[in-house]
Order: C-alpha cells, then sequence, then structure tokens
C-alpha cells in the first residue's frame, strides 16, 4: 500500500555509517571523532541518529545545549558528550549531575563548575574554548594561559580539552591561516610549561577538508557525517561528492499534472 503522505523525508541510515567510516580513514586511527548532534541532528532526528553512531564509531558527541544532552543520555549511557554552547547558571548542577563536559571561557564559569563538583562530590571534565577569530564563545588566547593555571588550582575540576573554531574556512585561507597560527602557537606555550591537555580540537567540517595541519587529535564533523560537503571558495577534491552520500532525502507525491498552452 502508497503512503499516504502527500510529502515525506528519508533518512539512509547506511550512508550515515559509509559517512563515518570515510571520515574515520579520513582522520585516521589516532584522531578521535566527535560527531556533533546539535539542532536534532541538522534535522535528521537527534535520538535515532545517536543511536546509530554508537554502534557505528563515533567516539565524542557534540551538542549545543543541555536539553540535547539529555536526549543523548535516553539513548545511551556512558557516551561522552561536549557541551559547545555555554551552560546558564541554572544548568550547572544538572550538567555536573548528567556527567556533560562543558565548555568554559571565564573563570567565573570554571568556579561554578567547581562549587557543583564538590557538592556533587565528582570531578568535572570541561573544555575551555579559545577565541581565534570566530568572535563568539572563548576567550582571547594571551589570557588562556592565566585561566589555566586557575583551574588547575580549583578542586572538583579536571582540564580535559582545549579548543578553537574556524570562522570561515571554506573560503578565506587567510584568515584561517591566523587563527591556525594563534591555537598552534598557544598551544606550544601551554606544553613548554608541562601542562599536558588531553583533547586538542579545531578542525570542523570545513577545517577537515581544508586545514589537515590541524587535525591534531580530535575534529569535529557535523555536515559531514550527513553527506553535506560545506561549500566555498577554496578548492576540494573532485570526487568528494562521490565519496560521501547526504543521509537525507525529500520526496512529494505529484497530486496533478496537466498541459499548459
Amino acid at each position: 500500500m502508497k503512503s499516504s503522505y502527500r510529502c515525506w523525508a528519508e533518512i539512509d541510515l547506511e550512508a550515515l555509517r559509509e559517512n563515518l567510516a570515510w571520515l574515520r580513514h579520513r582522520v585516521g586511527p589516532d584522531v578521535q571523532i566527535m560527531t556533533v548532534v546539535k539542532a536534532d541532528a541538522y534535522g535528521h532526528g537527534l535520538k535515532q541518529i545517536a543511536a546509530l553512531l554508537m554502534q557505528s564509531g563515533t567516539d565524542i558527541f557534540g551538542v549545543a545545549n543541555l536539553a540535547e544532552a539529555q536526549a543523548v543520555r535516553c539513548v545511551g549511557q556512558g557516551w561522552p558528550i561536549l557541551m559547545l554552547g555555554a551552560c546558564l547558571p541554572d544548568e550547572v548542577e544538572v550538567a555536573v549531575r548528567d556527567q556533560v563536559i562543558p565548555t568554559i571561557s571565564s573563570l567565573t564559569e570554571a568556579q561554578w563548575f567547581s562549587s557543583a563538583a564538590v557538592k556533587w562530590r565528582k570531578t568535572v571534565d570541561l573544555h575551555v574554548k579559545v577565541d581565534t577569530g570566530m568572535g563568539r564563545l572563548g576567550l582571547p588566547p594571551k589570557r588562556t594561559f592565566e585561566l589555566i593555571e586557575s583551574i588547575q588550582r580549583l578542586p572538583g575540576i579536571r582540564l580535559q580539552g582545549l579548543y578553537t573554531h574556524f570562522s570561515s574556512v571554506e573560503d578565506d585561507a587567510e584568515f584561517s591561516r591566523k587563527q591556525r597560527s594563534l591555537f598552534m602557537k598557544l598551544l606550544g606555550q601551554i606544553a613548554g610549561k608541562g601542562i599536558i591537555i588531553r583533547l586538542r580540537h579545531a578542525n570542523n567540517s570545513g577545517g577537515i577538508l581544508h586545514e589537515p595541519q590541524t587535525m591534531l587529535n580530535l575534529v569535529r564533523p557535523g555536515l559531514l557525517v550527513y553527506g553535506i560537503i560545506p561549500l566555498g571558495s577554496r578548492h576540494l577534491d573532485s570526487d568528494l561528492p562521490q565519496r560521501l552520500r547526504p543521509a537525507l532525502s525529500l520526496f512529494c507525491r505529484v497530486g496533478f499534472v496537466k498541459r499548459v498552452e
């Protein structure tokens, strides 16, 4: 029996598996993959996609807010989830309770999580975001080392990761190089002080395609997982569309056909 829907979307789960496998090959075995499932997994259905990705080899999930993190938790316990957006003050204790990894950009945020961690008798892993030019979350590179030193003195929290975000990597190679230079210089300074940060990441989908020097040990693909190639003016491999398949297709039924003079 034909569907009674006039229009509908279909999700090709095999395409998602293949896209993730291609990404794994692209970044290599020493680089972890954080699959971004924000905005209802880019409209594909967060819970269903998260369940598939758990079976297909993702290492970490990236979400925009606490509600999305809780949706992933409903599907499977124990998976690392990084909240890429800022945590609001009244969400801090919930994030600590649910073991969601927060992104912080200030000492005030670090103090919030330290207090909640002590209260809940937990150790909270967190990531510091560095603003190398995006102008969104994050603190300037020159203030990052001071924050890292302060974090190390606070009880109950542990710096797990440090990251930045390319603002226009698909179009502006020169600005992306400046961002890369700032972040790599900062990583070198931190390593020179003997501070070990387990996860270091910069590459989103566009970064994976255009900035192999910042593959580091974690990448954050979003659109690429779903088979969408982020387009821009920078050159891409001509065979890329054959290597990735869009997971979502839209269909509609024809209601009427006629000839028009």
